[in-house]
């Protein structure tokens, strides 16, 4: 069996068993560890003289903004509050710590990635605290330290160990590479996780799917809009780590967020869905390019 084959099937595998053994959610304490030891293992490699901010990292944190607010803005006219507040934390939710790790996966610009992901974090936690009293009305000071705090522990532990590791053992920096297949079974178990999270917190609220079917729609549409801009931004040569950038998004904050300011439950299904939809892209993306590695590699098998 090829590696596509084998790594399309661990990601149908991973959404089976999340979807189907929701009590796992129990163990989603783990997720973000699993962020934090996939990053270390993504900062080992990185060159760092290369995490240099350009043109189009400051053209994906202004999309970024503008997704957030504009999917607000367009249901807010239309006299959706609700679905709107839920486009809102779909579409400002920063980018996910884990992008790096699958743009590492495919072979691409690691370094382009990262210095995204720091920018993205560092802009998003300064807009928010601007943007939600417009969006929500009721927030207090004490969210955008939440914030930080989660950024702080997802980004700067596992950048600070990797720093540590690397001046005590620079041979350290090879080991990125030879542990990819360690970063893709913390992935896999990830997507269990967030799997059977997204079915234990829809089972558990009591709203009907006609209620729920738009902000799923709405979620999906915001999905693909981000990957879609990300790659017309990235293109032709920064395409694949720019379209990661604006679509595999950090929802974790704005769940929390969405669960803790919105007055209505459908309001933080939004980024619930977005956890389904984002994955869901990944895991073609990745069996994509798998698939056209193994088909571009020449045929060694004797005839």
């Amino acid at each position: 069996m090829n590696p596509s084959a084998i790594r399309t099937g661990a990601l149908v595998i991973a959404f089976v068993i999340g979807g189907l053994f929701p009590s796992l959610s129990s163990l989603d304490y783990l997720l973000q560890w699993n962020i934090i030891l996939m990053l270390g293992i993504t900062f080992l490699g990185l060159q760092l003289p290369k995490l240099k901010p350009n043109r189009l990292h400051l053209l994906l944190i202004a999309a970024n903004i503008l997704l957030g607010v504009a999917a607000w803005g367009i249901l807010k006219l239309f006299g959706e509050p609700v679905w709107a507040e839920a486009a809102f934390f779909c579409g400002i939710a920063p980018m996910a710590a884990s992008a790096p790790v699958i743009v590492k996966l495919m072979k691409g610009n690691v370094e382009f990635c990262v210095t995204a992901l720091v920018l993205s974090q560092l802009a998003i936690t300064a807009a928010l605290p601007l943007l939600m009293p417009l969006v929500i009305g009721n927030v207090h000071e004490g969210f955008f330290f939440d914030i930080a705090g989660r950024v702080t522990s997802l980004l700067i532990l596992p950048a600070l160990a990797a720093l540590a590791i690397r001046r005590l053992y620079p041979a350290s920096q090879q080991w990125s590479n030879r542990l990819a297949d360690v970063s893709f079974a913390l992935w896999i178990f990830s997507l269990i996780l967030i799997a059977a999270r997204a079915v234990s917190t829809i089972s558990a609220i009591h709203i009907p799917w006609q209620a729920m079917a738009p902000v799923a729609a709405i979620s999906f549409i915001v999905c693909a809009a981000g990957f879609l801009l990300g790659y017309r931004i990235g293109y032709p040569h920064y395409k694949r780590e720019c379209s990661q950038a604006l679509g595999q998004k950090n929802t974790i904050i704005t769940i929390y967020l969405a669960m803790t300011y919105a007055d209505n439950t459908l309001v933080f299904l939004g980024p619930v869905f977005y956890v389904i939809y984002h994955n869901l892209f990944n895991a073609l993306q990745m069996h994509l390019y798998y698939r056209s590695t193994t088909l571009s590699q020449p045929d060694t098998r004797p005839h």
